[in-house]
């Protein structure tokens, strides 16, 4: 699923879409106010209201998007990305409202998100397109790292687990060898 991080952080984000526009809006009326009475340089000033904007552009089209592509899956109330990240329920959560063993609700999870991707790269929104729209904006960059280190995080557990039960293995190995060599030289010796 590692093709699918800048989708999966556009998913992430969702919920707090409306929260961000909202306090786009309040800072854009802030810095309006205060650039009349200001003595900072009206290029900053500017510069700040163009960041703010293109913040809330980018959150209003996202929320967009997601609405448009989650819509094509399937009925809302039978859609794991739905429940998962419109609503922010629980994967258990999920999986007693669905009536489905928890494996199915992440094997649907999977699919859902596979086809999500499928969705929006069929509107003209590829992974790279993402990026390109959305990487430069902080909301969306710190936003996608979280999901990477969450990911690396996920993905490195069982391989420590893994060199720990493999270390403990070659030392059993080893040990056993030596038990043998040694057998083996005295039986040698006699």
């Amino acid at each position: 699923m590692d093709k699918y991080l800048w989708q999966k952080t556009l998913l992430e984000l969702y919920g707090g879409y409306k929260t961000c526009i909202a306090t786009c809006d309040n800072k854009l009326t802030r810095l309006v106010r205060n650039a009349f009475g200001n003595s900072n340089s009206t290029f900053d000033q500017l510069d700040d209201m163009r960041v703010v904007v293109l913040r809330k552009k980018h959150c209003q089209f996202a929320k967009a998007i997601i609405e448009k592509s989650i819509n094509n899956i399937k009925p809302a109330e039978q859609s794991v990305l739905y429940w998962r990240y419109m609503r922010g329920t629980q994967f258990q959560d999920i999986a007693d409202k669905l009536n489905l063993p928890i494996r199915q609700v992440f094997r649907r999870y999977d699919k859902e998100l596979a086809f999500f991707a499928s969705r929006l790269a069929v509107e003209g929104y590829s992974t790279e397109r993402i990026e390109a729209e959305f990487g430069s904006d902080d909301y969306f960059n710190i936003a996608y790292e979280k999901v990477c280190l969450k990911r690396a995080n996920v993905a490195k557990k069982p391989i420590v687990s893994c060199l720990i039960s493999l270390e403990n293995a070659s030392d059993s190995i080893i040990k056993k060898n030596r038990n043998r060599i040694s057998s083996d030289n005295i039986l040698l010796d006699i």
